[in-house]
């Protein structure tokens, strides 16, 4: 009878169908997984997008009750799709003391298989309710699905736990787009018959990627639920901020001399008439002069270069300041322009910094330029090296004249940079970054979410960041709570009244950081943290010279004498960098805070400035989550001035975890704690540890889209 209702079903569809067809829309079913209502089809969330949701059916004692389903998507890599849910029939009540029903917490995902060719069928496998000890919807399946014009059919099998069988067998459906907004939907879920309609915003109406969407399932065999029919709604929200990364970049920077010929000809074939209109805008020399190739080993020693000429590149500094960099020194060596500066005004990410300062470099040089080498510092201290022709500079960031024989248009390296710094001859600085003040201000939240005492539990609280440059490294950091907002359950005498934000300064510390010889790069800190700890802790990282490979070390010593306790914690990890999709996956192993030792594994996935973790702890218990981390501030913050800076902050993180690997599902705390402090190396010196050639190259395009930005735009 099941299969005659579907039969019937499709024959109708066929008859309707239309002639022309359109891009197939895809989203969340009403379960944690693209598909249609209940089952899941073959497609995937895409690459870099997120979706959240909102549907009312929940599977509960052999039916459907009416309730609250919450869901977060992410596209994490091309053909996988990680889920969150948060499971509710009511949000306050106290599991323990009132009939709360359910509330869980669950993650799921699906991985469409790559190694099959698009016009025969897609083929994904995925998981519900994976991992943790109270599963109440698990489910394995395998799924595939064919588009043929305007229908997309899909057929899989499974295994559920589930009381009524959903996803425990063969199950299978029809979705038929006769116009690029809407959706008629029909479903067998291994139990039930189901039939509904999806609706799209169009894509025209969002031109970002945004699209809203909404689902409603009008009709169910199923006859044990509360109502009739179920909706659902989402949002799907591109994660990019800044530069959108494609894998194609990686390459963009290495072009053989006769691609840069090629291009040089095709640009001297322009009209004259255009050439000079394009050479007007231009502030300093001509783009079309070709100078002679030259080496591109930059690696000279201090001893080996000429008295440097810094009187002519007063113009140049002055747009530099102009622009908000500080601390900049720069003089011409041997027909070369080096310049070294420090950026804390485009705090999202330093290629923005970097794209700006060398576009200038380019406008701005003195006419005997030749060649271009910036040299970046933070904190005073040398951290990454761009050099370049003058001519190659203009050619890519401008996209017009000519570029001389280089196999690239950039050389970056973090090597030797004292060496490098030291052909200045320490020029005279100009907008002295030390002893500025900065004011970081950025919320800070606590929070528990989908336990027994609630859905979102969470104390609010502003943070208020006081930072003082003083010589080179180092630094006086300081910061103040000021409590804002609390649920019921973080208030005096509640469950997690101890763990709410006070108005106190929890941490004053100073920092004083060096880079030592073989590349080596450490820091100190001294003082109080976590309201009531004392003492010190060190980082020493080390990073080969692309950028791929990252070592690092942490050591502290931290006393409460009132809760007389000492943490030592001391903790090694390794980091590799993958460019072709913008990822690092670091492995952390030690005795963490608390004593307990074990491992930490990250899978760190970027998408411009947005970065998304997944994590897994095991030391006492083992421990999982997903955390985001973007920068909350503007992508060009106020202009450092006289009396200092205000700001947001270049990382703020939230991240929600669960107990894994257990029969039980008991809340813990104290698990795998790192003494991380916001001062810590890898965001205040390396960029979010994004500060290496490998980085930098295959994000080229980010300096072009910044200096076209905050340069060109500005003009």
């Amino acid at each position: 009878m099941r299969l005659q209702q579907i039969s019937w079903g499709t024959a109708l569809l066929l008859g309707c169908l239309p002639v022309m067809a359109e891009d197939f829309q895809h989203s969340l079913a009403q379960e944690p997984y693209t598909g249609l209502l209940k089952t899941p089809n073959a497609q995937v969330a895409d690459y870099g997008l997120a979706q959240f949701d909102f549907s009312n059916a929940i599977e509960r004692n052999s039916g459907y009750i009416d309730g609250y389903n919450y869901m977060a998507t992410a596209g994490l890599f091309p053909g996988l799709e990680v889920t969150g849910r948060i499971a509710t029939q009511e949000h306050d009540s106290h599991c323990f003391t009132e009939n709360c029903g359910i509330r869980d917490l669950s993650a799921s995902a699906k991985y469409q298989l790559p190694f099959i060719p698009k016009e025969w069928f897609d083929v994904a496998i995925g998981a519900r309710d994976m991992g943790g000890a109270a599963n109440n919807f698990r489910a394995y399946y395998g799924v595939i699905s064919k588009q043929w014009q305007q229908l997309r059919f899909t057929a899989g099998a499974g295994t559920s736990e589930s009381p009524l069988g959903q996803l425990d067998g063969p199950f299978g459906g029809v979705e038929w787009q006769p116009f690029g907004w809407l959706q008629l939907l029909a479903e067998y879920d291994a139990n039930s018959v189901n039939l509904g309609a999806k609706l799209f915003t169009p894509q025209q109406w969002s031109p970002n990627g945004w699209q809203a969407y909404t689902s409603v399932q009008a009709y169910q065999q199923e006859d044990r639920a509360e109502r009739d029919y179920w909706f659902g709604v989402g949002v799907k929200v591109p994660m990019w901020l800044g530069s959108k990364h494609s894998a194609a970049a990686v390459q963009s920077n290495r072009v053989t001399p006769e691609e840069i010929a090629e291009v040089n000809q095709r640009i001297a074939s322009v009209s004259q008439q255009a050439t000079t209109a394009s050479s007007a805008t231009a502030v300093s020399a001509p783009a079309t002069v070709t100078p002679a190739p030259v080496s591109a080993n930059f690696e000279q020693t201090a001893s080996a270069v000429t008295k440097p000429v810094i009187a002519d590149t007063q113009p140049l500094v002055a747009q530099l300041q102009q622009a908000g960099f500080e601390s900049i020194q720069a003089a011409v060596i041997d027909n070369q322009l080096v310049v070294a500066l420090e950026n804390n005004r485009y705090n999202w990410n330093e290629l923005d910094a970097l794209g700006v300062a060398l576009g200038l470099m380019a406008d701005y040089a003195p006419e005997q330029t030749r060649d271009l080498q910036l040299i970046l510092l933070n904190q005073k201290l040398p951290v990454l090296s761009v050099s370049t022709t003058r001519s190659c500079a203009l050619a890519y960031l401008q996209q017009t004249g000519n570029c001389d024989n280089r196999t690239t248009f950039f050389d970056v390296s973090t090597r030797d940079l004292t060496k490098q710094l030291a052909k200045l001859k320490a020029p005279p600085e100009t907008n002295n970054a030390s002893f500025r003040p900065r004011l970081v201000v950025a919320p800070a939240i606590r929070s528990n979410i989908a336990t027994e005492y609630g859905v979102v539990d969470y104390s609010l609280a502003l943070s208020s960041n006081l930072q003082l440059p003083l010589w080179q490294g180092a630094m006086f950091d300081t910061r103040h709570f000021a409590p804002l907002s609390e649920s019921d359950d973080y208030e005096d005498g509640a469950l997690w009244a101890n763990s709410r934000y006070e108005s106190e300064f929890d941490r004053v510390l100073v920092h004083q950081a060096f880079r030592l010889p073989v590349d080596l790069f450490t820091k100190f800190s001294a003082g109080r943290i976590m309201s009531d700890y004392e003492g010190v802790q060190n980082e020493t990282r080390w990073e080969s010279a692309q950028g791929v490979h990252r070592v690092k070390l942490e050591t502290a010593r931290f006393t409460n004498d009132e809760r007389d306790h000492t943490a030592t914690p001391i903790l090694g990890s390794y980091r590799y960098y993958k460019a072709d999709w913008d990822w690092a996956g670091e492995l952390t192993v030690g005795e963490f805070w608390e004593g307990d030792k074990g491992y930490k594994l990250v899978s760190k996935h970027w998408f411009g400035d947005t970065e998304i973790r997944l994590f897994l702890r095991d030391t006492r218990e083992q421990i999982a989550g997903i955390e985001f981390a973007i920068p909350l501030t503007l992508r060009q913050d106020m202009k450092p001035i006289r009396f200092g800076q205000i700001r947001g902050t270049e990382q703020f993180a939230y991240g929600i975890e669960s107990l894994v690997g257990k029969d039980h599902n008991r809340l813990t705390s104290g698990i795998g704690i790192t003494p991380a402090l916001t001062h810590n190396v890898d965001q205040v010196y390396f960029n979010r540890d994004r500060l290496n050639p490998v980085y930098v190259e295959s994000h080229l395009i980010r300096l072009r889209e910044a200096y076209q930005k905050y340069v060109v735009a500005a003009k």
